[in-house]
């Protein structure tokens, strides 16, 4: 079966657009707990979430500190991807509803 130039399936983890999002929401706002607050989420919900995305993606996405967190270099390069992804899925929802 050709798969137009993908790699087989089972060699593709999905990004789980959920967690895309936390992770833009915590690029935007700079913390975890501001974020958590928007997202109606606990800390720990969101920060399990994050450490998640890192593993499917097999990188970092933040430094963490004690009381702060900064975006890495790869969270910088996915953030803007990130953004026109859940845009992209936004407009997809909003033209089954026209």
């Amino acid at each position: 079966m050709q798969t137009s130039g993908l790699r087989p399936t089972n060699d593709i983890i999905p990004i789980d657009s959920r967690r895309l999002l936390m992770f833009c929401v915590v690029a935007e706002v700079g913390t975890v707990a501001e974020a958590a607050r928007r997202l109606c989420l606990t800390r720990s919900a969101l920060s399990h979430a994050l450490k998640t995305l890192e593993g499917d993606l097999g990188c970092i996405l933040f430094d963490r500190r004690e009381r702060s967190i900064a975006i890495t270099e790869a969270g910088r390069r996915l953030l803007p991807q990130g953004r026109r992804i859940l845009e992209a899925m936004s407009l997809a929802r909003a033209s089954l509803s026209e």
